[in-house]
């Protein structure tokens, strides 16, 4: 029994490091200290060249308006955006329509 856990343990271990060091190889995105958040957002956008750009909760577009994609979606119940409705109903408007 003891055997069989230490080598569940260094299985875990082992994909763990494996999958951590592929996950930072692929996907770590190097900026700089001092970065705003359309600032981090348009470098993924950038970097896996999106089309396609959803904000939920836009406000007065603090960022919404800084994002450059082909489309994009701002969803607000109250200022900012493309679309006037709360995220619940926008979700459940989604849902209705794929179940469709």
């Amino acid at each position: 029994m003891k055997i069989l856990t230490f080598l569940n343990f260094y299985f875990l271990e082992y994909i763990t490091f494996y999958l951590l060091r592929d996950f930072l190889k692929n996907y770590l995105l190097i900026f700089s200290e001092n970065i705003y958040l359309w600032n981090l957002i348009q470098l993924i956008i950038n970097k896996y060249n999106f089309k396609n750009y959803l904000e939920i909760g836009c406000d007065k577009n603090q960022s919404f308006s800084k994002i450059i994609v082909n489309n994009k979606v701002g969803v607000d119940p109250i200022s900012g955006g493309t679309i006037r409705s709360t995220s619940d109903d926008f979700f459940l408007k989604i849902l209705i329509i794929i179940m469709m």
